[in-house]
């Protein structure tokens, strides 16, 4: 039987937390798919119960649970006598079979192997960059004219080298932006999504002249 369990790891804060991934969830993301009970691993930021900043890594282990806690707990608690977590704790465990019971075969292997692709990624971002890049950069200073770079080239690449076609990207963007004004609504409100809906709005409507000129010239 296949489960997926839920482990947080409590940091001080999200400088900490960002130290934890570096000190512990890259090596632990190649090292424990070798062990028995793994069948895979990712992890998600999440807010601190009670500073509410985005200091909680969520774990999340594919595989045989209460296996994957023991063979696991010691490093964790090893962490915490470092000072590297305040604490640890297993959130949630989901069998399989109940998930494929809700949900489409389709809809569990695409999300699966995207979830994988993309913590494989942020992996090998956490070994390239010392510090994050920004999500959108112009360096006005050093590259008058040219496009901005950042994380949304990296879609923009993905999309072409899988050759799908513009109308595709811009509706995998519209989706992204539709999906995280949904987030803002949840966790600051209907009022605050709102207001983030319309200023995006009025800053598409205010490119209209620039996008008619076609690309930047590199």
């Amino acid at each position: 039987m296949t489960e997926t369990t839920h482990i947080l790891l409590r940091a001080e804060n999200e400088d900490a937390a960002d130290r934890l991934i570096r000190e512990y969830v890259v090596d632990a993301i190649d090292r424990l798919p070798e062990t028995d009970p793994c069948d895979g691993i990712s992890f998600a930021f999440d807010d601190h119960p009670e500073t509410g900043d985005s200091s909680v890594v969520a774990l999340v282990l594919d595989g045989k649970a209460s296996e994957l806690v023991e063979t696991e707990c010691g490093r964790w608690d090893a962490l915490v006598e470092k000072g590297f977590i305040e604490g640890w704790e297993q959130a949630a465990v989901f069998d399989h079979d109940e998930l494929g019971a809700k949900w489409s075969e389709n809809y569990l292997e695409l999300s699966s192997a995207i979830t994988q692709l993309s913590t494989e990624m942020t992996k090998d971002v956490y070994e390239t960059f010392d510090a994050h890049p920004a999500a959108v950069d112009t360096f006005p200073d050093e590259n008058d004219g040219l496009p901005p770079v950042g994380w949304w080239t990296l879609v923009h690449h993905l999309t072409n080298q899988q050759n799908y076609s513009l109308e595709e990207e811009l509706r995998a963007y519209e989706y992204g932006i539709e999906h995280t004004l949904r987030n803002s609504a949840e966790y600051d409100g209907e009022t605050a999504a709102a207001e983030r809906l319309d200023q995006h709005l009025e800053s598409l409507e205010s490119k209209r002249e620039e996008i008619r000129e076609g690309r930047l010239d590199s």
